[in-house]
């Protein structure tokens, strides 16, 4: 019998280093991901993104073309009574801002603190009647809104940017909306009128500031107006 087993000789095999194929390298090499893909890849590890893109590729938002509903929305459909116009002008405080509540008293406890500064929003900026059917809450807050947009411009506070400066409601009043940093240090800004803006006999329990006409009601004969919400 003869034995099939060949068994290698080394003069068959002559001792060459074998080099890989540049071209070969070439055309398999992978290109480096951009930027965006980079960014995308980070937010699909969100199961929830990946849920979201999931429902909204198979709804694509036929609810909404299907609807009767108008985007934006009229709101003469709604019956919200037109408000008369007014004019409103920025005018700088004549008083400096000045802190309110525990850090005037230095009383502020830790670690996250959160200082309340007060600024006074000066006579002029007001009219005589102001004061009637809720103008006053009006001009109130588009003075704090210049103030907050005024702050995001401020080379001052290049560290707060809109995602960390938001609005809430003073003791959960929404007549008193006050802009608050998500930041470490939290100051809240409050905007109050000067003593001088308005009689202050207005402001007393017994009277109304408000007429039923700003809700498209009509006062009757033997109608008790209700007192203003302070």
């Amino acid at each position: 019998m003869h034995d099939n087993t060949i068994v290698g000789n080394a003069s068959h095999y002559p001792n060459k280093e074998c080099k890989p194929n540049d071209e070969e390298l070439t055309n398999n090499k992978l290109k480096p991901p951009a930027l965006e893909e980079i960014n995308f890849l980070k937010d699909t590890c969100n199961l929830f993104r990946l849920q979201v893109l999931e429902m909204s590729s198979v709804d694509s938002m036929s609810w909404l073309k299907q609807s009767t509903l108008k985007v934006p929305l009229d709101l003469a459909l709604l019956k919200v009574t037109k408000q008369k116009s007014f004019k409103f002008q920025y005018i700088q405080p004549n008083k400096d801002p000045f802190l309110i509540g525990a850090a005037a008293i230095h009383n502020l406890l830790g670690p996250q603190i959160q200082a309340d500064i007060c600024v006074v929003i000066p006579p002029q900026s007001f009219q005589k009647d102001d004061w009637f059917n809720m103008v006053y809450d009006q001009k109130r807050a588009y003075y704090l809104t210049y103030i907050a947009q005024q702050i995001l411009k401020s080379k001052d506070f290049e560290d707060t940017g809109e995602e960390n400066l938001k609005f809430n409601y003073y003791n959960n009043n929404p007549l008193e909306p006050l802009p608050v940093s998500k930041l470490s240090s939290k100051p809240s800004l409050l905007v109050v009128e000067d003593e001088m803006s308005f009689k202050l006999n207005r402001f007393v329990p017994w009277n109304n500031n408000i007429r039923l006409s700003l809700f498209d009601e009509e006062a009757s004969d033997d109608s008790v107006p209700f007192t203003t919400p302070n």
